[in-house]
């Protein structure tokens, strides 16, 4: 028997574990038609945007594991073009739905910790073949050492590593993008957010 996936929004654990899902995994074919660079999901709460996100992480993104089985009773497995599309790209995936903090400094080593574990989630194929200046500062992102600077760009850095490595475009997804922000405008830090966070982005 299926059960209700109440405060689930994981694509992954919703089929495997046998929770009820309305299909929408025609939203990949719907995205990836599409003709914009960048393209902004602006939705009400609860509808269903950081599910969405998910699935297209394990739709798009590579991985060690095989994800496949994950997609064969959706619409979008009846379409053969898109089989073959399944697993074949880099992808950054970057949530800051918790960065919810009262100063600007809690919100950066918030941010700088997840940034640093999206680095290390491609240190292994990535390690030998940085260069050396590269190696260093990828690891100086892993380890916390590196400076504002430095994390502001580190998602223009590593989707060039990445495009380089893999010869393909690289899919970023951003959950809850905004919500660094809204913090920063409660709590008084606004300037400083919106100027990272417009460097990050």
């Amino acid at each position: 028997m299926k059960k209700l996936p109440i405060g689930l929004s994981d694509f992954k654990n919703l089929i495997e574990n046998n929770y009820y899902y309305v299909d929408k995994s025609l939203f990949v074919k719907e995205l990836y038609e599409a003709a914009g660079e960048v393209i902004l999901i602006p939705r009400p709460r609860r509808f269903g945007k950081t599910l969405n996100l998910s699935m297209l992480k394990y739709f798009f993104g590579k991985s060690d594991t095989d994800n496949c089985h994950l997609f064969k009773d959706t619409n979008i497995w009846k379409e053969q073009n898109y089989r073959e599309l399944q697993g074949q790209f880099p992808e950054i995936y970057l949530t800051f739905k918790d960065v919810k903090e009262s100063n600007w400094e809690n919100a950066y080593y918030k941010i700088r910790d997840i940034i640093a574990k999206e680095f290390e989630h491609y240190l292994a194929p990535l390690g030998d073949k940085l260069q050396l200046h590269q190696l260093k500062e990828y690891m100086d992102i892993i380890t916390k050492n590196a400076d504002e600077a430095t994390y502001s760009r580190s998602l223009l850095d590593l989707t060039g590593i990445l495009s380089h490595y893999y010869h393909k475009r690289v899919i970023v997804l951003l959950d809850e993008y905004d919500t660094p922000i809204h913090s920063g405008y409660a709590y008084g830090y606004y300037n400083e957010i919106t100027q990272f966070i417009s460097s990050l982005y």
